[in-house]
C-alpha cells in the first residue's frame, strides 16, 4: 500500500510519529481536491493503526486487505448510501447511521483500536456532523476518527477543531509523472498529458490512463468549444448525460475546470486562452458551486451539464 502514496516528506514524518506514539488516536482531517488520494491515505493510515504498527505502509498485509475489503470487524466506514425507493445517492450521510456507527465503539474491538472513516465529512448534515461531534470531543479509547474532506472550511467550525489536519496538496509532474509510468505502461509523453489534465492529483491521472480517459478528454474538449461558441449546448447536455458516460462525465468536467485554471494562470489552451479574463474567473468560481451543489442533490447530469455550459460560456464571451 505504502507504494500508492504519494505524500509530502513532512506530511508522512508527522503521520509516521503519530503512530510511533500512539498519538493517531482521536480526529484527523484529511483534506484536498478529488482523487489526490484521501482515501488512499486513510486506508494506509486505518491499517497501519489496526496493526499497531509504528509506521506507514507496515500494516501487515491480512490486516490491508481487510480494510481494503472494507471488511476488518475494528473498521467503520461512514459515506453516503443509495435511498432503495429511488435508486439514487442520499444527498447526506444519514444521522441514524452515523448513531448507529458510534455506538459500535463502545462495544467489546478485535484488536483493542478501532479506525472510523468519514467519506466524505462534507457529506454529513448538521445533525450528523453533531452525533459524531460527541465522539470526536471524548474519543473511545484506541479510536482515530479519519475525516475526508473536499471543502474542510465548510465543516462545522467544532469539528474543524477537534481535528488535526494533513493537507494532500496537487503534485508537480516531476514527481506524478515517474509514478504514473511505474504504475502503468504510459509512455512519458502520455503520463506528463494525464498529470496536466488531472490537475496534479493521482487518482484522477490514474483513470486518464487506465480508465475513461479518452472519452473523458473528448467530452471536456466539446464542452469548452461548445461554451466558446462552437458548437449545440443541447447536444452536448445529451451527451453528457448518457448512461454510458457515467463514468466519463466526473473525469471530463475535473479536466475542463484544471483546463480553465491551467489558462487562467498563464498556460496555453488553444480554445480557453483568448478568453482569459476577470469574466472567465468568476464564472468558473460560479460553475464549481453549481456542480458541486448539483452532486450533492443527485442533480439530472444532462441539465447540470447544459447549466454549467451556460454559466461557463458567460465567461469566456464576456468580451465578444
Amino acid at each position: 500500500m505504502s507504494s500508492d502514496l504519494l505524500l509530502g516528506p513532512r506530511a508522512w514524518e508527522r503521520l509516521d510519529a503519530a503512530l510511533a506514539s500512539g498519538a493517531l488516536t482521536g480526529g484527523w482531517l484529511l483534506t484536498g481536491p478529488e482523487g489526490i488520494g484521501k482515501g488512499t491515505l486513510a486506508d494506509a493510515l486505518a491499517a497501519a493503526h489496526l496493526s499497531n504498527a509504528n509506521s506507514l505502509g507496515r500494516a501487515d498485509e491480512r490486516t490491508a486487505g481487510l480494510v481494503a475489503a472494507r471488511g476488518h470487524p475494528d473498521l467503520v466506514v461512514l459515506r453516503r448510501t443509495e435511498n432503495e425507493k429511488t435508486g439514487r445517492m442520499r444527498p447526506e450521510i444519514l444521522v441514524d447511521e452515523v448513531r448507529a456507527a458510534t455506538s459500535r465503539l463502545h462495544t467489546t474491538s478485535a484488536t483493542g483500536r478501532r479506525a472510523v472513516i468519514v467519506d466524505m465529512a462534507d457529506d454529513l448534515g448538521r445533525s450528523g456532523a453533531n452525533a459524531l461531534l460527541k465522539s470526536l470531543e471524548e474519543p473511545p479509547a484506541g479510536t482515530a476518527f479519519l475525516l475526508l474532506s473536499r471543502a474542510p472550511g465548510k465543516l462545522l467550525p467544532t469539528i474543524r477543531s477537534r481535528c488535526r489536519v494533513a493537507a494532500l496538496n496537487p503534485l508537480e509532474e516531476g514527481v506524478l509523472v515517474p509514478w504514473l509510468r511505474r504504475r502503468t505502461d504510459a509512455d512519458g509523453e502520455a503520463a506528463a498529458e494525464a498529470a496536466r489534465l488531472s490537475g496534479g492529483a493521482p487518482g484522477r491521472a490514474l483513470s486518464l490512463l487506465e480508465g475513461e480517459g479518452e472519452a473523458a478528454r473528448a467530452l471536456a474538449d466539446r464542452l469548452l468549444r461548445v461554451a466558446a461558441g462552437q458548437g449545440d449546448v443541447l447536444a452536448l447536455a445529451e451527451a453528457a448525460g448518457a448512461r454510458a458516460n457515467d463514468a466519463v462525465w466526473p473525469e471530463a468536467w475535473a479536466i475542463v475546470q484544471n483546463r480553465l485554471s491551467a489558462a487562467l494562470r498563464g498556460q496555453s489552451d488553444p480554445i480557453v486562452s483568448k478568453s482569459v479574463g476577470p469574466p472567465l474567473l468568476q464564472a468558473l468560481d460560479e460553475a464549481k458551486r453549481l456542480a458541486e451543489k448539483a452532486g450533492a442533490l443527485n442533480a439530472d447530469r444532462a441539465h447540470t451539464a447544459l447549466v454549467l455550459t451556460r454559466t461557463l460560456a458567460r465567461g469566456m464571451n464576456a468580451g465578444r
